[in-house]
């Protein structure tokens, strides 16, 4: 079963030969057949590119132990590309052979700042590209917390990630500690 080609459906029966030993007899039923692929949910990452870790498995039986390392492979994908939130949903498939496989990429639903006591806030947002309704990419909001850290207004610059009621959308935090501005220098 570990194989990952045969259903669970299997058997083994005991038949006593004339010389006195036992022959056991297993029965397997091997998975059906891949013959497609479907994949939806994916707009960051290409069909075709996300099918290259699949392809190899189409005609074969299906591969309980293949499949989950391919999602792994595709999971890994995206993280190398700063999408950490993006993950498969989920992996059914059709009596005909077809396994369709569902992505969930992570869309920003808001971003939101905090710890600015003397900042305006347009001032921090006007270095932050990364907008609400895309897909997160930690790359890009990595990008955007240096800009800030480089105006040399803040000591430190951080992001929370927290998921909404919303499936697959997530509320970003940008928590910022402020330089102190204010010195006094006496001198005699």
């Amino acid at each position: 079963y570990h194989l990952g080609y045969f259903t669970e459906k299997m058997k083994a029966i005991p038949v006593n030969n004339d010389d006195g030993t036992i022959t056991l007899k297993v029965i397997l039923e091997e998975n059906a057949p891949i013959t497609d692929f479907t994949i939806e949910g994916n707009t960051v990452v290409s069909t075709d590119e996300i099918l290259n870790f699949l392809l190899a498995m189409k005609g074969k039986p299906q591969n309980i132990a293949e499949i989950n390392e391919a999602i792994s492979k595709i999971q890994d994908c995206y993280s190398s590309k700063g999408y950490i939130l993006a993950r498969i949903e989920s992996v059914s498939d059709d009596p005909d052979g077809t396994v369709n496989i569902s992505i969930k990429e992570g869309t920003i639903n808001r971003i939101m700042i905090a710890g600015n006591e003397k900042t305006k806030d347009y001032v921090i947002e006007r270095n932050i590209l990364t907008e609400p309704g895309t897909i997160y990419n930690e790359n890009l909001l990595k990008e955007d917390l240096v800009r800030l850290y480089a105006t040399q207004a803040f000591k430190d610059v951080t992001r929370e990630i927290e998921p909404t009621e919303e499936p697959d959308k997530y509320d970003i935090t940008i928590n910022i500690e402020e330089q102190r501005t204010a010195t006094i220098s006496v001198g005699g």
